[in-house]
């Protein structure tokens, strides 16, 4: 099993539909930005819409949180002790983990976003 431990950078972030077609992500825009650490029992992740300026009107999406993890070989599942969302402190953050060469690609539960639900694909390369 390839360790996940190290430091990470965002470099995709993939859309899919139900269907598992690809669509366009919104939320990270054409630039995502993100860090995420992964240490031998605590991880810390922040990641969202990395360009400088936005539209006008347009709001940053973004996202953080921290706790320790567990790592199976397959799933990595956090619990989450801090966050700037509310609603996920004292909850789980599951991630089904795969290899794409020597990218770790992260991929969270479906959840609702807009008309649709969609599976989003975070791709990670290793900076540390």
């Amino acid at each position: 099993m390839t360790s996940v431990v190290g430091y990470w950078r965002l470099v995709e972030v993939r859309g899919f539909d139900t269907g598992g077609h690809p669509v366009a992500e919104t939320r990270y825009g054409p630039e995502p930005a993100g860090i995420l650490h992964l240490g031998e029992a605590r991880m810390q992740a922040a990641l969202g819409d990395g360009r400088a300026a936005l539209p006008p009107g347009a709001a940053r999406f973004w996202i953080a949180y921290s706790g320790p993890y567990g790592f199976d070989g397959a799933t990595l599942v956090t619990r989450v002790e801090a966050a700037s969302d509310p609603a996920w402190i004292g909850g789980e953050q599951p991630r089904a983990v795969r290899w794409e060469g020597e990218f770790l690609v992260l991929t969270p539960p479906l959840r609702p976003f807009g008309a649709a639900m969609q599976r989003l694909d975070l791709v990670w390369a290793r900076i540390g």
